[in-house]
Formats: C-alpha cells, sequence, structure tokens
C-alpha cells in the first residue's frame, strides 16, 4: 500500500472512556510513519478525574512508546486557561499542525442538555476547529468484529470537499478487511450521474473494498441528514465510522458555527464515529 501517514492531535481528559478511546485509537489505526500528539487539558482549581496529569501522562507514554517506538510523538498538557476548553483545543491546531483532530472523550453536558447530546466542548471544537475532527462514540475492535474489518462510510455530494472525504477514508482504511461505503443522496438526476461515475473511477483507482450506492430522497420533503441518519440506523447496517464530505442548507444560527445542517445532525445522531471533513 502507497504511504498513508497522518498526523492526529488526539484529545484526551483523563476518564477511564477516554483513556480506553485514546488506547483502542493507538491499537487499531496507527501505523509506523504515523505522528500522534497527546493533549489533556486539565483544571488544577477544580480536578474532574482521580488520575492526576502526571500518572496519566506516564500511562499515555507508555503505549505511544509500545505502539511507535522512537517515533516523532509529542505530548500537550496545559492547565485551561481559557474560559472555554474548545478554544484552546483550536489555539494548538496549528502548534502542532495535525491532519486530524480526534476528541476521544464527551465533555460536560451541562444542566441544560438533553440524554444523549454531546457535551459544549465538543459542540465547538467542531464548529471552531480549522481541520477535519473525528468524534469518536463506539469503542470497537477488528478482531472482535464479524469481518475482521471496520466498514467506513462517506456521504458525498459532487463537491471537492466530498472527494477530499473519499481519499481520507482511503487514508484511514489501514488493512485489506476494512471497506468503504460512498452514498450519495440524490437530488438531481443529472447530477446523480456524475457523481457515480466519479466515485465507482475513485474506488477503481483506489483499489480499496468499495461499493457506491445512491439513495433517493423522497418527496415528503425529508432532509439529506434524515435519511443518511435513517440509513444507518437500519438494522441490516453496521457502519463503524461515518465521514461527512456534506456540509447541507446553514440555517442562520449554524451559519456562524463553521459547519451546516447535515454534520451538526450527523455528530448528534449517527449510532457511529464520525468524521467531519472540512
Amino acid at each position: 500500500m502507497k504511504n498513508r501517514s497522518l498526523s492526529y492531535l488526539i484529545c484526551v481528559d483523563g476518564s477511564p472512556s477516554s483513556i480506553d478511546f485514546f488506547n483502542n485509537f493507538l491499537h487499531e489505526h496507527i501505523v509506523m510513519g504515523d505522528r500522534v500528539c497527546a493533549l489533556h487539558i486539565y483544571n488544577s482549581s477544580n480536578p474532574n478525574f482521580l488520575i492526576s496529569p502526571e500518572d496519566l501522562r506516564f500511562q499515555l507514554e507508555c503505549q505511544l512508546l509500545m505502539k511507535l517506538p522512537g517515533n516523532d510523538f509529542a505530548f500537550k498538557f496545559e492547565q485551561k486557561v481559557e474560559k472555554f476548553t474548545s478554544i484552546q483545543i483550536v489555539k494548538s491546531i496549528p502548534v502542532v499542525n495535525p491532519n486530524l483532530l480526534i476528541l476521544s472523550f464527551n465533555g460536560p453536558k451541562g444542566p441544560k442538555k438533553k440524554p444523549g447530546e454531546i457535551g459544549s466542548s465538543i459542540q465547538y471544537s467542531l464548529y471552531r476547529s480549522p481541520i477535519s475532527v473525528l468524534y469518536m462514540k463506539i469503542l470497537e475492535f477488528r478482531s472482535r468484529l464479524p469481518y475482521r474489518g471496520y466498514t467506513w462510510m462517506v456521504c458525498v455530494d459532487n463537491s471537492n470537499r466530498a472527494l477530499s472525504a473519499f481519499h481520507l477514508a482511503v487514508r484511514l482504511h489501514n488493512t485489506n478487511f476494512d471497506r468503504i461505503g460512498v452514498i450519495h443522496i440524490i437530488k438531481n438526476t443529472e447530477e446523480s450521474k456524475q457523481v457515480e461515475e466519479k466515485y465507482k473511477k475513485a474506488i477503481y483507482e483506489s483499489g480499496v473494498n468499495g461499493q457506491f450506492f445512491q439513495l433517493e430522497c423522497r418527496p415528503e420533503g425529508k432532509g439529506v441528514h434524515s435519511i443518511l441518519i435513517r440509513h444507518l440506523c437500519a438494522r441490516d447496517v453496521n457502519v463503524h465510522f461515518v465521514l461527512c464530505g456534506i456540509d447541507g442548507d446553514r440555517a442562520e444560527a449554524e451559519g456562524k458555527t463553521g459547519i451546516g445542517t447535515v454534520p451538526v445532525q450527523l455528530v448528534m445522531r449517527a449510532p457511529c464515529n464520525t468524521l467531519i471533513v472540512k
């Protein structure tokens, strides 16, 4: 396989679930040549977890040394100085210069949040990040899956961003057992033909185990995000990562966040790990 090395900024908060996500990502996704930086922003005046920043750093360092011995990796353990954690996360991006920001924590949801909604730190990191962001929801190992591989679902339209999402999925999938599905919601017949030709060619040229398919936009006015989420929640669909390469309509309030309706709804409602491509 051609060189697919990537650079990651992985945010952790010290909770057991966050540490598990970090270790899982190292084990399942990192290959030699990749670069990893772990970011932990802690509040010394109001610690949320039993583990100290020093003990957390030791744990992560041991895992990184086992996975990437002698490789270029770094740690950023910072005391919280900004009012919002998301601002501090975004400020770290140009310093580390990663290809992908990974959020492996939930963040405080606050008293006004409904059960199942993501925390404000996650929401605003997604909104403000200038690079693609992966929000980890589900912890799964390839060895425990029926096909020993992940299924990556790429949501596309005819834009360059959507094509970038497909190429990112190709770089992220790193075993012959992984599969890539490319899904397009038909709203215009002529455009749908162009999209189909483009992605069937891209799948063939990439050499991945991939499939292209389209769903019709129903006349009852369901939005693209509703169709995608309904498909992802279907019993016979088993997707582990969904990559959103489309934006959807931007409501006035959402226009200020930098991402549109479709990625917002996928992050909130998709039953799998969600990657927003920017």
